[in-house]
């Protein structure tokens, strides 16, 4: 693997002043570490460094680790450092497809795989502010729209035959899709590391594991992920990916896209709002009437973001082919629930796969206490189970929180 160097926080500020003079000028500049372990950052394999000035400018500088850390028993996994310029790609790409929807890029060294970019902090990041239980109005409808776009325009439906193959070519699996393959598929579901999850539901997770419906099921999804390559993904979409305010969203941490199935993107995205779900649902300490409210705006958004997923890629192929298509009501409506099948598998082995200690959400890491967090997570697990076996014959995406709806009553 090439070798280099990654900068201290003074060595940022001072490249930085070198690659950017105009924008700092000559006065003095301050510099702050974003740890990945605190709720501001959901991140374990990038350095990520704010470099400031006095009255109040700043960027983001971001530098690539070749590898990330699996699990708390110290797995590494080593991932390519070209992956910076597969971001640097996506997110310029995306922004034309969808203007105002990621961050401004400064500057870009490929060959010290350093990204320099706009600084987001001024907005909230979406699983802060699911932590928080605030709501901004516009983020399922962007969410949706931001993944029916960019799906559409990545895909056969829209490009040529060689403009795909250059696509793919620029956003080649490389080493990212083994790893993902690994942590969602392979380890959360068919070889799962039993001693890495809370104790308290590692017979519950090995039970599901070990059903072979369930096992069946995952290996077809597995396969799915490594050879369907319909549209550009993001693979690393989740609430911690994503900032937002009041006006729209910022979606962020583009490094792992590449071509893959269209429902992975939306099965990951709503995976994170379950998890949140599941991890309120099981907090004693908030009102029981604030706690339901919540719980019921983040079935709405999880609906939210799929419907206007599915309006905005109608909308893009009624716009590009016309009504005279022959082939586009049938192939829409065999379309759109083979996606619905496969995005609810994909929950299901996201949110499973963030059991793991090194894995789970900053709204499991809260819960302190063992016999707490085990409940919230035992209900993720009678989810994916349902999703797993039952999946298929679900129609619309409102059965999918139907089912959460009951299981959690259930359970109460």
């Amino acid at each position: 693997m090439e070798a280099y160097a990654i900068l201290s926080p003074e060595e940022a500020a001072e490249y930085v002043r070198q690659a950017l003079p105009d924008f700092f000028g000559s006065g003095p500049l301050t510099c702050k570490r974003l740890a990945g372990d605190s709720r501001s950052v959901d991140g374990h394999v990038n350095e990520i460094t704010r470099v400031a000035t006095s009255d109040g400018r700043s960027l983001i500088l971001k530098q690539l680790m070749p590898h990330v850390q699996l699990a708390s028993h110290g797995e590494f996994y080593e991932l390519p450092l070209t992956r910076m310029a597969v971001e640097v790609h996506a997110l310029r790409f995306w922004e034309r497809l969808c203007p105002g929807t990621t961050p401004q890029i400064y500057h870009w060294d490929d060959a010290q795989k350093l990204l320099v970019m706009e600084d987001l902090g001024r907005l909230c990041l979406l699983s802060e502010s699911i932590l928080e239980r605030r709501r901004f109005p516009e983020v399922g409808k962007q969410l949706g729209k931001f993944l029916g776009k960019t799906s559409f325009y990545t895909s056969e439906f829209f490009l040529g035959l060689e403009e795909k193959q250059q696509m793919q070519n620029t956003f080649a699996d490389g080493q990212t899709k083994p790893f993902w393959n690994h942590l969602f598929f392979q380890s959360a579901m068919l070889t799962p590391p039993l001693e890495a999850v809370n104790p308290l539901v590692r017979g519950a997770l090995a039970e599901l594991c070990a059903l072979s419906p369930v096992r069946r099921e995952v290996e077809r999804l597995q396969e799915r992920y490594a050879w369907q390559r319909q549209c550009l993904i993001h693979s690393d979409l989740h609430t911690s990916n994503v900032f937002a305010d009041e006006r729209g969203i910022k979606v962020f941490d583009a490094e792992y896209a590449t071509y893959g199935p269209v429902a992975f993107d939306l099965g990951r995205l709503l995976s994170s709002l379950i998890l949140s779900y599941a991890a309120l649902y099981v907090k004693d300490e908030v009102p029981e009437a604030e706690k339901k409210e919540y719980q019921e705006y983040l079935l709405d958004l999880i609906e939210e973001i799929y419907q206007e997923f599915g309006d905005s890629f109608q909308t893009a192929w009624e716009g590009h082919f016309g009504e005279s298509n022959p082939f586009q009501s049938p192939y829409n409506r065999f379309y759109r629930q083979e996606r619905l099948a496969d995005t609810l598998g994909f929950i299901a082995c996201a949110s499973v796969g963030r059991l793991c200690d090194a894995g789970l959400p900053f709204d499991f890491k809260e819960l302190t206490d063992p016999q707490v967090q085990a409940a919230g997570q035992r209900l993720v697990l009678r989810l994916a189970k349902e999703l797993l076996l039952y999946g298929k014959k679900m129609k619309e995406i409102s059965e999918l929180t139907a089912c959460l709806r009951r299981l959690a009553a259930q359970a109460d």
